[in-house]
């Protein structure tokens, strides 16, 4: 929906320069186009460049300080006609070239799932509700434990929710307000709306890290309902950062403050779904957006992470996706997944062609996929790699489809790294399979990236029992295995060892940096 004319854009960026002396900037423009500059602890922007008409080559000069940060500001305008904006630098040491982002400069942004969502609901849970229905919400009064090892609470949060109740926080220094200031308890039916079944009230407290009970009594879903028959869709929407009286809009998906962390990264990474074992690998048991949590709540955990979600954050971020399925995935798993985000979802079900108007949005498509079936199954702490192990071993013992596969060379064997690795090996191609259905042929390796990883240093063989295997079964190396023969990299983009760089230190100091070679002079590297 974006128009061809008549807008305007504005990015902004960090650069830094290799080396200390003068660098000349040479923007390229149709139409308009300005340049502005600050080191990134100041305040104060220089103009370098400002280009009201088509240009191929305005410049503007500015000396850096190697090694230091500077803030890039760049606003274009686009009128009418062709459309074009390049920033290109050079220096004494450096020819001319166009400055091109960090390239997969990704975060495992699991980890950070307590502070992702502006909804803080989405990582609470129940402390008694004795009757949930499928999306977890209770069909009785109940209390919920909010804000489990989360700091800088503070500020004016949005509770909103469907249906009416007493509404009582342990919390001390905890004020409802909605016109009226309440401390501790909101009563029955304040802030309640008939017409659309919604009550709203705002509610603000000091608190910095506290273990929140919030407990909703006399209870009505509807204004039918008896009493004491439940709420649903509990959303306590945080402040737009911490101690800020402003919340977040209850529609808002990512908390902004993690928003403005993940501009420093290019793509986000999930693998939680990867880790589960037993793991819903059935599409059907996977987690919905209406569910109460996506963690923590009623066995949430067991189903994964909610995809629509994830899209919506990336999209909102404007970054690349990274996800992991389950190891224990089917076939149809792979294909709605790759419908998913190409099409959108219902909440449910993924559509299967482009919607005008979907409930959940694909993934935007200027955005790359990245698809890894489990995750380090080589790591034998991980339930996901022992499952790999039991299924590869019941497969080759059953002689099923894919456990004659697995053994068509007969030195498969039923236990260790080989079965483990070649399950690992033929359920990847079938998701690379099914996102080229989905996709098509044009963005296998561009749009959508399936990769295959394995541990640093072929550890455990395990480089060798999947590349070869797959280079020998897939592409008929040593046979003739299948009709149509493809290589690796056919259904992989990319692959590589996992490095644990922090592990010994956690923090990433050093002291001393030696590179052999660090200008790549020598033609040997």
């Amino acid at each position: 929906s974006f128009p061809r004319e008549q807008f305007s854009v504005r990015w902004t960026g960090r650069v830094i320069a290799r080396f200390s002396e003068t660098y000349t900037f040479v923007a390229t423009a149709d139409d308009a186009v300005t340049l502005e500059i600050k080191p990134t602890n100041s305040a104060v922007w220089t103009e370098l460049i400002n280009c009201g008409a088509p240009t191929d080559g305005a410049t503007g000069a500015y000396t850096f300080s190697a090694g230091v940060p500077y803030d890039l500001r760049i606003a274009y305008v686009q009128h009418t006609g062709a459309a074009r904006v390049s920033l290109a630098w050079r220096s004494p040491s450096t020819p001319l070239e166009v400055i091109g982002p960090v390239t997969l400069q990704g975060v495992n942004a699991n980890q950070y799932f307590q502070y992702t969502f502006a909804n803080l609901t989405k990582r609470a849970r129940w402390r008694f509700a004795y009757d949930v229905d499928d999306a977890g919400w209770a069909r009785q009064d109940g209390e919920m434990t909010l804000a489990d090892g989360v700091d800088n609470l503070q500020g004016t949060y949005l509770l909103q929710f469907n249906g009416k109740a007493r509404v009582r926080a342990t919390v001390g220094n905890a004020w409802f307000f909605n016109g009226t200031s309440w401390v501790t308890t909101l009563p029955s039916g304040t802030g309640y709306n008939p017409v659309d079944n919604i009550t709203r009230v705002l509610m603000t407290t000091a608190v910095v890290r506290a273990n929140w009970i919030f407990g909703f009594y006399e209870t009505q879903r509807t204004a039918a309902a008896p009493t004491n028959s439940g709420v649903s869709d509990i959303r306590f929407m945080r402040p737009l950062e911490p101690g800020s009286n402003v919340a977040h809009d209850a529609s808002a998906i990512v908390y902004e403050p993690t928003r403005q962390l993940y501009r420093h990264y290019t793509c986000l990474r999930y693998n939680d779904t990867a880790m589960l074992d037993p793991v819903a690998g059935d599409w059907s048991r996977r987690t919905w957006p209406s569910h109460l949590a996506f963690k923590g709540a009623y066995g949430a955990t067991n189903r994964g992470e909610c995809f629509e979600y994830l899209i919506m954050l990336a999209n909102e971020c404007g970054k690349d996706l990274y996800l992991c399925t389950p190891m224990q995935a089917n076939d149809e798993y792979f294909t709605k997944l790759a419908q998913l985000l190409k099409y959108g979802s219902d909440g449910f079900e993924p559509y299967t062609t482009y919607q005008a108007n979907p409930a959940y949005p694909p993934l935007n498509p200027n955005l790359h996929v990245y698809v890894e079936v489990g995750n380090e199954i080589w790591n034998w702490a991980f339930g996901s790699t022992q499952y790999a192990q039991r299924q590869g071993g019941l497969e080759v013992l059953s002689n099923t489809a894919v456990g004659a596969i697995m053994n068509f060379d007969g030195k498969c064997g039923t236990s260790g790294i080989i079965p483990t690795r070649r399950l690992h090996a033929i359920r990847s191609v079938h998701a690379s399979d099914a996102f080229r259905a989905v996709f098509g042929d044009a963005a296998m390796g561009g749009r959508v990236r399936c990769v295959l990883e394995q541990q640093y240093d072929n550890k455990q063989n395990e480089t060798y029992a999947t590349y070869r295997f797959l280079e020998s079964y897939y592409n008929n190396a040593d046979g003739v295995h299948v009709a149509t023969p493809h290589p690796v990299r056919y259904y992989f983009a990319g692959g590589g060892g996992a490095g644990y760089y922090g592990t010994g230190n956690s923090y990433g100091s050093q002291t001393n940096i030696v590179f052999a070679d660090p200008e790549f002079a020598l033609p040997i590297v």
